[in-house]
């Protein structure tokens, strides 16, 4: 974060003719520099060569920072670059550039993610709209074909797996959650035919994450820390739960014609009882079911071995598998399978 930092320095390779340039991160000097490294930051996302990559990425991740800092100086930021030097386009297609550069280039694709992260509070329909026929949401470059009946692969897991490190895995996912959140809290305002156009673009992305990596994750290596599984369960749980615990999930359950608001996030419930609703099975209850068994004794030797981070991730996680499993089990219409396996 740029907050209580004077001075935020970084180096722009392909700018001013491979000269340093140095932002001070105030509003003043950075709204003056903003104009010439924007331009290069579509262009970075565009080519494939390391200098451009570096730049790419850390001019997306200075804006990130920028933004997420203070709303006010964010709006003036955009108003300052103006509808010629969109952030939204270069953060997706930087996303893109990463995606399909080969080796797969895990730093544009987290800054990209970054930024997307960053814009949706200030440019939501613009997200919307360039997201929404791309396969950006699952980790995949290129658009989403005209008959998408299968669940889609990612190569960006299919990266990360290989080298053990989720860097963007991880963002992906709180980019989920930051677009679920933004669905649940503007459903009933925004009418109700964009409202299901949106829930069945991020119900794609939630049945990807529930096939592809909710089911087995918790086996997969991990290089950072063989506790890296715990930062997995908890950004899959965190999606599938905000879907169970939005009142909109139980209504159409209950009534008998709901209301035109509670139908349109229909696609996002049905993603979600793939996985732990009515076609879930003991296979798909297994993390949760992991997780709180080895949790207690896992906290105590990881503070044990001074490991705080993680121990708290790990407590997080269990207060939201037992958040979850009630959800699950006191849903008014049929009994659960998880009772069966909780209860036997």
């Amino acid at each position: 974060s740029l907050r209580g930092k004077s001075t935020h320095s970084i180096q722009l390779f392909k700018f001013a003719k491979q000269r340093k340039i140095t932002l001070r991160t105030n509003a003043t000097m950075l709204l003056y520099a903003v104009s010439v490294v924007t331009r290069g930051l579509g262009s970075a996302a565009a080519e494939s060569t390391s200098d451009s990559s570096s730049v790419g990425g850390i001019v997306a991740e200075l804006f990130a920072d920028v933004l997420q800092t203070e709303e006010a100086l964010g709006e003036a930021l955009l108003a300052h670059l103006g509808e010629q030097e969109a952030l939204v386009p270069a953060a997706v297609a930087l996303v893109q550039a990463g995606l399909a550069s080969q080796p797969l280039d895990t730093r544009r694709v987290y800054a990209g993610y970054r930024l997307l992260m960053a814009l949706l509070p200030l440019r939501p329909n613009d997200i919307w709209q360039h997201v929404r026929s791309t396969n950006v949401l699952i980790g995949s470059p290129g658009h989403v074909p005209l008959l998408d009946a299968s669940v889609p692969r990612s190569a960006l897991l299919t990266h990360e797996r290989r080298t053990g490190v989720f860097t963007g895995t991880f963002c992906l996912l709180d980019l989920l959650y930051a677009l679920l959140e933004h669905i649940q809290s503007t459903q009933f305002v925004d009418p109700p035919s964009l409202v299901q156009v949106q829930a069945s673009v991020l119900a794609r992305a939630i049945g990807w994450a529930g096939y592809h990596i909710w089911p087995d994750h918790q086996q997969w290596h991990y290089a950072d820390n063989p506790s890296g599984w715990m930062h997995l369960s908890f950004k899959c749980l965190r999606l599938f739960s905000a879907v169970l615990s939005d009142p909109c999930f139980l209504a159409p359950l209950t009534a008998k014609d709901p209301p035109a608001a509670v139908l349109a996030v229909q696609p996002l419930h049905l993603a979600v009882e793939h996985v732990l609703g009515h076609d879930a099975s003991s296979a798909t209850f297994a993390p949760m079911l992991h997780a709180l068994g080895v949790g207690h004794a896992r906290i105590d030797a990881l503070y044990r071995a001074g490991d705080t981070q993680y121990a708290h991730v790990l407590e997080e996680l269990m207060a939201l598998c037992l958040e979850t499993s009630s959800l699950l089990v006191a849903r008014p219409d049929t009994s659960h399978v998880l009772t069966a396996l909780l209860v036997g």
